[in-house]
């Protein structure tokens, strides 16, 4: 701040001035454009002496002008003073730690407050959030204010991270305290609990028509926090085809932790089955969906020849053998439990060896030997 000081000659000879100067406690904070001296007045004439003023401190100043001059009682002196005032921006707290977080949910508000503790007024021009993570965190308001001496501005900020792991960033404040810009620091932690099925997906192959296969399916907390499940269902096309052993709900799974749920298949109808085991839980990918897939299969068993005719054969003598084929069409193993001659004359035929519990695998066939060994004359059947 600038005022001009009039220097005069008010007597009735001509006054000659040698000397302008700043003297006093705060001299420094005051300066002065000094004339050309020395400079000699005639009667009624003056001259212009501009004074600055530029506190350096808060609060009361003063100093004085002194000037050296012809007139009487000189030197004369002018008193100065002025006041320094100042912004301050004062916010509280300095710093905000959101602590643990779910990936992708929002924290609860924190608030910064923001105080003018000085005695000028606080003009705040800019509100900036930056740093390595700034894109995790809000604040509001955002827009540009004024604060007189005394005054507050609160501010809201929100965490919310984008994936696990630790996160800072800055609340940065440009503004006309001596002290600009002002940062606030934040940090919190993007916390996950991961869900990682295995085996993903569940494939029981082959079971037979009303049996029933188990599959284990292992649930494991890859993540940083606990998983916690909350529910299970079964759902698609063939879902009464399987079976979801119950479950207590809610089931939580620690850090690197598991949980298991046995599925049963038991397939009715004969053909590929698929359903869909659903899991709801706190993790960011709920629900997850694993497949399952199943075939119903069956046995199917056909034989040819029906039946055997045999040519005349003479008692107690073997004809030449011929074949039974016996083909399994189906989509399961045919298990050949015995292989028996029965009827009117069944120890009069003879049947190759067949092994208890013999496989014909799908598509495959067996063939057994029948042989005429009559034992008597006269006609024969089995």
């Amino acid at each position: 701040q600038a005022n001009t000081l009039s220097l005069t000659n008010n007597g009735s000879g001509p006054m000659t001035i040698t000397a302008v100067q700043v003297t006093g406690a705060n001299a420094a904070d005051f300066t002065i454009t000094q004339p050309t001296l020395p400079v000699t007045l005639n009667p009624f004439n003056s001259i212009s002496v501009p004074v600055t003023f530029k506190p350096t401190i808060m609060g009361q100043e003063s100093a004085s002008l002194q000037v050296t001059d012809s007139a009487p009682n000189s030197p004369h002196s002018v008193a100065l003073s002025g006041k320094g005032i100042q912004a301050i921006f004062s916010p509280a707290p300095t710093s905000l730690d959101f602590g643990n977080q779910l990936v992708s949910s929002t924290s609860h508000t924190q608030t910064v407050v923001v105080t003018n503790t000085g005695t000028a007024s606080l003009s705040i021009s800019k509100i900036v959030l930056g740093g390595a993570n700034a894109s995790d965190f809000t604040v509001s308001p955002n827009i540009a204010t004024t604060l007189s001496p005394k005054a507050t501005q609160t501010y809201t900020v929100t965490f919310k991270p984008a994936t696990f792991g630790s996160k800072t960033a800055a609340l940065t404040f440009t503004d006309n305290a001596s002290d600009s810009p002002q940062s606030i620091a934040l940090s919190g932690t993007g916390i996950s609990p991961g869900f990682s099925p295995a085996p993903s997906p569940l494939a029981f192959g082959p079971v037979l028509l009303n049996a029933s296969s188990t599959l284990q399916l292992v649930i494991t907390n890859n993540g940083n926090s606990d998983l916690v499940i909350t529910n299970a269902t079964l759902g698609g096309l063939n879902v009464s085809d399987f079976t979801l052993t119950p479950l207590t709900f809610p089931i939580t799974v620690p850090v690197n932790g598991t949980t298991s749920a046995s599925i049963p298949f038991h397939p009715t109808p004969m053909g590929s089955k698929t359903a869909t085991l659903t899991f709801t839980d706190n993790a960011a990918t709920s629900p997850q969906s694993i497949s399952i897939t199943g075939t119903g299969a069956a046995p199917i068993a056909s034989v040819s020849p029906s039946s055997m005719q045999f040519n005349t054969q003479g008692a107690n003598t073997v004809s030449n053998p011929t074949a039974v084929v016996v083909k399994n069409t189906g989509t399961a193993d045919l298990v050949i439990s015995s292989v028996a001659v029965q009827g009117t004359n069944p120890g009069e035929f003879q049947v190759s060896s067949v092994a208890p519990q013999t496989a014909v695998a799908p598509n495959s066939s067996l063939t057994i030997n029948v042989s005429f060994a009559p034992l008597s004359a006269g006609s024969k059947s089995a």
